[in-house]
């Protein structure tokens, strides 16, 4: 696999990552998966997170790389 690949595999991965983190925090906080009703004081923070993760981390990867 040629080096061009690889990089666009890696940062797919990474936004495929965050995206899945998002929407975990997305579910924590309207879904019922922790609690009735929801949790969105910790749902918040885990689904800005997430987001940062898939918008930010594919830049530093390639800043660092």
């Amino acid at each position: 696999m040629d080096d061009d690949k690889r990089t666009f595999l890696l940062f797919a991965l990474i936004r495929l990552s965050g995206l899945a983190v998002f929407f975990v925090g997305v579910w924590t906080g309207f879904g019922d998966g922790v609690r009735q009703g929801g949790m969105p004081e910790l749902g918040l923070p885990v689904a800005i997170a997430g987001m940062i993760g898939a918008v930010l981390a594919p830049r530093l990867v390639k800043r660092f790389r």
